[in-house]
């Protein structure tokens, strides 16, 4: 079993990293390295799409080409 990654590589990770990124008070976890805080800064549109229940291997081993394999900044737990 997969357990989530609260040190960085987490959904939770990635809504830190969301928040920081846009000025948002901290929320007590660390960004995730997939996305960096800065690049969101300044953006005036953000789009957060998850797909929950996908899986990260599913993808790479039968979405190979596609859209969401070749966009698939890495894996979130």
């Amino acid at each position: 079993m997969i357990t989530p990654d609260y040190q960085g590589g987490g959904i939770t990770n990635l809504m830190a990293s969301v928040a920081q990124g846009l000025g948002g008070r901290p929320s007590g976890y660390p960004p995730a390295p997939l996305v960096d805080p800065a690049a969101l800064a300044g953006a005036a549109n953000v789009l957060l799409l998850v797909i929950d229940g996908l899986g990260y291997d599913y993808l790479q081993r039968h979405g190979a080409g596609g859209f969401l394999q070749s966009n698939c900044q890495g894996r979130l737990t």
